[in-house]
């Protein structure tokens, strides 16, 4: 590949005096092209598909660094502004693969939100206190002692120490809560003192699990955890000096970077790794490790004369010597001018991370993305093309509760998809309402089956909680949420303990892969069947197959509705056509989400559910509960006190249609009958054969959204209503079709070739045999896609060719040309 000249792309280089010894900065050599993949080689990508920001660590520390073609590291400084608002794109996943780098990932957003407590004590007393106000967790990771265990918080999650007295009075670090713009080293990545592998030390390793599926911490752990480690000995150290406006005005890098500094030490200063540094008097003080002391002092015997404040930085025993603060970084770090800036700007939010772009630098193109030739840094990333097979956005906006719900989903979400927020907004709404609304005949409930489909680490999990919380706010805590059923006696029992829920279920694919395979158990095949039925049976008795030990369990006008997250290779994978054949896939409001979105800069607080939100929702929730004019009150009983009673259901109320809503409803019955004749001669057309259904559910559920603050009163399907559905339901069943006949397999033979052929189809470029082993990971060993591949090349669906490189040839895959 030839040079390309970047203008205006380079590194800011600073001169040293020539009588001025040059600080001298360490560089790490190893054999980058190792045999053995190093960790990032053997879970990195992993990582990244499930959402995480897997960042490189140099070998033999817990450095995040990045390898050079000579063999030697340089380290990554500006990781925290590189990846934050982005994963690692797919260049530098394999070139970071292919060295020995370690591993290790960027906390908070980049990440879904997953943060770290970092417990450093093996004594008992003080790990049984931490683990009492810790959540639980199924993952954890140790090195040389204690343990690290990893959550989910919110992207305001305070990173915090926490030391206590030591046997000899010094400070000795018991807990370190690692959030937003820290890292942390993963397993197997060697530990830089003990050279044994990190390991990992509970159920599952972070790689097996999405962000989204962590247990919650939240913002307020830390106080907590201070207020139990006082018996210890814990005094809280003064707060961080305060953040200062920095002046503006016509000045050079340099002199800009040092005011930020200054405005803000507390981004930066800790982070120089300075011996004794503590805060005093809103600054800092510490031992200028790089001089030798005037007294001859061991260095734990040193004052600290080093002074680090807003109004200026000096070594009080050094004559009074000022430093700025990229002289501090350069003596502190021994690094160069050019690199104390790089480190210092990364810091303090100068050019966010940018470099300055004085020198150009050799650069390469690889799969469309712009690369330091030298480093493999990522120069320029392509946009990410819009994807038209999504439902726009404008058109999801709906007025009333629905809207409203979808709104704040949207706001407090890191990265918001209002498909998912829209769906989530469906199905609480309709669950508010739920085993006592119907419209029309014959009459349609307001429970719902969704399956939202994105990426590993989309966006698919804030929904998910936004109707766990919702629910719990307007009704009282009456839990009419649930997670999966895992067999037909427990689908009964929860029914009949709450016949009105909404099960909420992320990797809904696994649901799928119990009911749906060949050899599922008989409590299995008959949760499938209850789940079909339970779908149509909104108005009629529900009597499960299963034998309980609760004798015969009767349910009148159940309302379940499911409301699942997958990811699209899962929920192809378990894609067999007897699930479209026996009416189950047809149930569900299928919702896919093709392009991935950006992580949003200002997310709103997710604790809280809005007042106006709450409101809304419980009027619509009790709207049956006053009583009549002339009743006492006290001795009425409001219909939601019978709304769990399996046998007795509240009384029921019907919503009727207008005529154009009327109209629209009878045109999608008609469109349905169409499809079921052509499923004589195409069987996937069956997916069709309750779109109508569906899209009435979906209006009366809006309209209702829109007359929830007046409790339904005059509350009708207006031809708006039944428009909006019917553009959703029949966007989902389209696509859904088509999806369907392009990754519905009979085997695992046929799944793997269409998995195969369908991501070298995706990649829409020649790709290699790493890349596609890569993806298909977990599902296929080596020998089974050998054999995959050339069966496509065979039988003429992909072409093969051999890619000229310094080494050997590679071997790249395309899809045939026909």
């Amino acid at each position: 590949m030839g040079d390309l000249p970047a203008a205006g792309r380079g590194r800011l280089r600073g001169r040293v005096a020539p009588d001025a010894p040059r600080p001298h900065r360490a560089v790490l050599r190893t054999n980058a092209m190792r045999a053995v993949p190093g960790a990032y080689g053997q879970i990195g990508a992993r990582l990244v598909e499930r959402g995480y920001a897997a960042i490189p660590i140099i070998p033999g520390t817990k450095r995040p660094g990045v390898p050079r073609a000579d063999g030697a590291w340089t380290g990554l400084d500006d990781w925290q502004a590189r990846f934050r608002h982005r994963l690692p794109v797919e260049v530098e996943v394999e070139r970071w693969s292919e060295s020995g780098a370690g591993v290790g990932i960027a906390l908070g957003p980049p990440s879904g939100g997953t943060v770290s407590a970092d417990i450093d004590t093996d004594d008992a007393a003080i790990r049984a206190v931490l683990l009492t106000i810790l959540p639980d967790t199924t993952v954890g990771k140790a090195g040389r002692k204690g343990e690290t265990l990893f959550y989910r918080a919110s992207p305001t999650f305070p990173s915090r120490a926490f030391d206590l007295p030591g046997p000899d009075g010094r400070p000795m670090r018991v807990l370190d809560l690692l959030g937003p713009g820290k890292q942390t080293v993963l397993p197997p990545t060697l530990h830089p003192e003990t050279g044994e592998p990190y390991r990992w030390t509970r159920l599952e390793a972070l790689d097996g699990v999405a962000p989204g599926d962590l247990p919650w911490i939240g913002d307020d752990v830390g106080e907590r955890i201070a207020a139990a480690l006082v018996p210890f000995g814990y005094r809280p150290e003064p707060p961080r000096p305060p953040r200062r406006e920095a002046p503006a005005g016509e000045e050079t890098p340099h002199r800009r970077v040092n005011d930020l500094a200054m405005a803000d030490l507390g981004a930066w200063v800790p982070e120089l790794g300075l011996p004794k540094l503590r805060r005093r008097g809103g600054g800092y003080v510490a031992v200028p490790v790089w001089r030798p002391s005037h007294t001859g002092r061991p260095l734990e015997k040193r004052s600290p004369n080093l002074k680090i404040h807003p109004d200026g930085i000096r070594d009080f025993h050094d004559g009074n010597r000022a430093y700025t603060p990229l002289d501090l970084v350069m003596a502190a770090r021994g690094y160069a001018l050019d690199e104390a800036f790089d480190w210092l700007a990364g810091r303090v939010g100068y050019g966010e991370g940018l470099t300055i772009d004085l020198q150009p630098r050799r650069v390469e193109m690889h799969a469309g993305v712009t690369v330091d030739a030298e480093t493999g840094e990522v120069l320029e990333a392509p946009p990410a093309p819009v994807d038209s097979r999504d439902f726009p956005d404008a058109d999801l906006r709906v007025p009333g509760l629905v809207g409203e719900i979808a709104d704040w989903i949207m706001a407090s979400s890191p990265k918001p998809i209002r498909l998912f927020a829209t769906a989530a907004a469906l199905v609480t709404v309709g669950t508010l309402i739920g085993r006592r609304v119907y419209c029309g005949t014959p009459r349609s409930g307001a429970h719902l089956y969704v399956m939202t489909i994105a990426g590993t680490g989309a966006g698919k999990e804030r929904p998910q909680e936004a109707v766990r919380q919702i629910l719990d706010a307007a009704t009282g805590g009456q839990r009419l949420h649930t997670a999966a059923a895992s067999s037909a006696a427990s689908l009964a029992l929860r029914l009949a303990e709450r016949p009105v829920q909404v099960q909420v279920v992320d990797e809904v694919d696994k649901i799928l892969r119990r009911v749906g395979h060949r050899n599922a158990n008989a409590q299995e095949a008959e949760m499938l069947q209850d789940y079909c039925t339970l779908w149509g049976r909104g108005m009629g008795t529900f009597i499960p197959n299963s034998t309980t030990t609760r004798g015969d369990i009767l349910i009148q006008r159940p309302c379940l509705s499911l409301y699942g997250a997958t990811t699209f290779t899962s929920f192809y994978e378990q894609m067999r056509s007897k699930m479209v054949s026996n009416g189950f896939l047809n149930r569900f409001l299928v919702l896919p989400r093709f392009e991935r979105v950006k992580v949003q800069a200002r997310v709103a607080p997710e604790e809280e559910v809005p007042d106006a939100i709450v409101a809304a929702a419980r009027r619509l929730f009790e709207f049956q509960d006053a009583p009549p004019p002339g009743v006492d009150p006290r001795r009425h009983l409001g219909a939601t006190a019978t709304l769990l009673d399996p046998a007795r259901p509240p009384p029921l109320v019907v919503v009727e249609m207008t005529a154009g809503a009327q109209a629209i409803y009878a045109a999608c019955r008609e469109r349905d009958e169409t499809m079921l004749a052509r499923a004589d001669h195409d069987p996937l057309y069956e997916a069709w054969s309750r779109a109508a259904e569906l899209t009435k559910r979906v209006a009366l559920i809006v309209a209702c959204g829109r007359y929830a603050k007046a409790g339904l009163a005059g509350v009708q399907v207006e031809e708006g209503d039944m428009a909006w559905a019917q553009r959703l339901v029949d966007w989902s069943f389209s696509l859904f079709v088509t999806g369907l006949r392009e990754n519905m397999a009979e085997n695992e033979h046929q799944a793997g070739l269409k998995a195969v052929l369908g991501f070298i189809r995706q990649a829409g470029r020649p790709v290699n045999r790493s890349e596609v082993y890569r993806r298909v990971d977990g599902r296929m060993d080596a020998r089974q896609l050998d054999n995959v591949m050339k069966y496509l090349v065979t039988s003429g669906q992909v072409e093969e060719m051999l890619e000229k490189t310094k080494g050997r040839p590679r071997t790249m895959y395309q899809v045939a040309i026909s």
